[in-house]
C-alpha cells in the first residue's frame, strides 16, 4: 500500500467528479482504454467521484465526446504539480541537486579513518604503509579490499599480531594488536636446576619438582643451586635420578636507589585571562578562523578540543571543528621545605626500585643530602622477591656403586 501511494504521488493524481446519464458507458470506455480509476465513490444515480493518474486524465480528455458525460476537476496533487509550482525557483532545485551530489560523494568514498594508538607500535609507519596500499581518506568504497590489506600489513610489519579494517558507511575503524614476544620456556624433558639470580637470604622455597639443597635463613650468592635436578634415592635400593626441577625461590634482598631533585620549583598562578581560537580541519588541511599567528605571546596552557560532525553512526563528515583555549599564567619559584622534598624524593626512589624487582619493598629508609641547587636522597630498602630461575643442569648421575659381594679390583 505504501509503495502504491508513492508511485501514484510520483505520477501525479487528480480527483474528478463524473456526471451524466450514461455512467455505465463512461466506465466501459475507461475499461476499454485501460484507464484505471481509484477510490470510486457514488454520489447519486448520475454522478460519482474517482481518482486517476495525470497521464490517464490527459488521455480521457480526447474520449469524452463519446460518453455524454462531463468531468469536473475537484483537486490535484503529486510530484508533477509541485514541480510545476516551483518551476522558476532555480535555487531550490539547485540545492536539491547539490544535496543529492553531496550524499553521493559522502556515501561513495571513505572520508574518515579511525586508528587508536597501540602501545609499542609506530603509528606513522602504519599510516604510511596503509597509504601505500591505497587506504587513505578519499578512496572509493568499492576499492577497499580489507582482507588483502590485512595480509599485506602483516607481511610488511612483523611486529603486528592482528589488524582488522571494519567499514561503517564512509568511516573505517582500524583495530591493532602488537605481537607479544613469547616467554622463554624450557622443555619439561630437559633437566634443569633452579639457581639464584641475586644474592640474598632465603625466605621461602616452593619446589614443584627437584630436590631442595638449601633451607630458609641461609645466604645465597648469584648462581647457587637452590633446587637441584639431581634427586637422591629415597629407598635403600633406589637410585638417584635427574629431573626437571622448577619452583619459586623467595629471598630477602637489599638495594640502594638514588633520586635527585631541585629545591626550587616553578609554580603557576593563573591570571584569569583566556583566549579562544577556532579552526576547521578538512581531512589533513587546516583553515584557521582567526587572524594572526597560532604562537602564543606569553606563558599559557593550551587546551585543544575537537568536535566531529556526525550525521549518523555510519555517516561522518570529513570536517572537524578545533577549539583552542589558552589560559595565561605567571610562573614564580617556590623553595620546597625539607620534609616535602624528602617525601617527593622517597616516592620517586621507591617507584624506580619497585619497577626493577620481582617482588615488593618491605622496609625502607632514606638519607637526604643537600647539593648545589637541589638535594639527593639515597634509599636503603629491604625487599622480598622471587630470585629463582631455571637453567639447564650440568650435573650428571653418579657412577653406580659396586654390587654387594662382588670382589673389588
Amino acid at each position: 500500500m505504501v509503495l502504491k501511494n508513492f508511485l501514484l504521488c510520483m505520477q501525479g493524481t487528480v480527483r474528478v467528479r463524473v456526471t451524466g446519464a450514461s455512467i455505465e458507458r463512461f466506465l466501459n470506455l475507461c475499461s476499454r482504454h485501460d484507464i484505471t480509476l481509484y477510490d470510486i465513490c457514488r454520489r447519486d444515480l448520475g454522478a460519482f467521484d474517482a481518482t486517476m493518474t495525470l497521464a490517464d486524465f490527459k488521455r480521457l480528455r480526447g474520449l469524452m465526446g463519446r460518453t455524454g458525460c462531463r468531468v469536473h476537476l475537484l483537486r490535484r496533487g503529486g510530484a508533477p504539480f509541485v514541480a510545476h509550482r516551483f518551476r522558476k525557483r532555480y535555487a531550490l532545485f539547485g540545492g536539491l541537486l547539490a544535496l543529492g551530489a553531496l550524499a553521493w560523494v559522502l556515501t561513495s568514498f571513505i572520508w574518515v579513518i579511525h586508528m587508536p594508538a597501540a602501545d609499542g607500535l609506530p603509528v606513522r609507519e602504519i599510516e604510511r604503509n596503509l597509504e601505500q596500499l591505497g587506504v587513505h581518506p578519499g578512496m572509493p568504497v568499492s576499492a577497499l579490499n580489507a582482507k588483502g590489506v590485512q595480509q599485506a600489513m602483516l607481511t610488511r610489519m612483523p611486529e603486528l599480531a592482528f589488524i582488522a579494517l571494519n567499514r561503517h558507511g564512509n568511516r573505517i575503524d582500524i583495530e591493532l594488536h602488537a605481537r607479544v614476544p613469547k616467554p622463554e620456556m624450557l622443555d619439561r624433558e630437559i633437566n634443569t636446576d633452579v639457581r639464584a639470580t641475586k644474592p640474598g637470604v632465603l625466605s621461602r622455597i616452593d619446589a614443584r619438582d627437584g630436590q631442595v639443597r638449601l633451607k630458609a635463613g641461609q645466604t645465597v650468592e648469584t648462581g647457587d643451586i637452590v633446587i637441584s635436578s639431581l634427586v637422591d634415592a629415597t629407598t635403600d635400593r633406589g637410585k638417584p635420578r635427574l629431573t626437571h626441577a622448577w619452583g619459586e625461590v623467595w629471598a630477602r634482598t637489599w638495594y640502594e636507589c638514588t633520586a635527585r631533585r631541585a629545591t626550587v620549583t616553578a609554580y603557576k598562578t593563573y591570571t584569569g585571562r583566556e583566549t579562544t581560537h577556532y579552526a576547521l580541519v578538512f581531512g589533513k588541511k587546516r583553515v584557521n578562523l582567526y587572524f594572526g599567528s597560532s604562537i602564543s605571546q606569553g606563558s599559557c596552557d593550551k587546551i585543544i578540543t575537537e568536535r566531529k560532525i556526525v550525521i549518523a553512526d555510519s555517516l561522518e563528515l570529513p570536517v572537524r571543528l578545533v577549539c583552542e583555549t589558552r589560559r595565561f599564567y605567571t610562573a614564580h619559584e617556590v623553595t620546597e621545605n625539607a620534609q616535602a622534598l624528602r617525601d617527593t624524593l622517597t616516592n620517586i626512589a621507591r617507584q624506580r626500585l619497585r619497577a626493577s624487582i620481582d617482588g615488593e619493598i618491605t622496609i625502607s629508609t632514606g638519607v637526604l643530602r643537600p647539593l648545589e641547587g637541589g638535594a639527593e636522597l639515597t634509599l636503603y630498602a629491604e625487599c622480598l622477591e622471587q630470585i629463582g630461575r631455571e637453567t639447564v643442569t650440568t650435573q650428571q648421575l653418579p657412577p653406580p656403586a659396586a654390587a654387594e659381594g662382588e670382589p673389588k679390583k
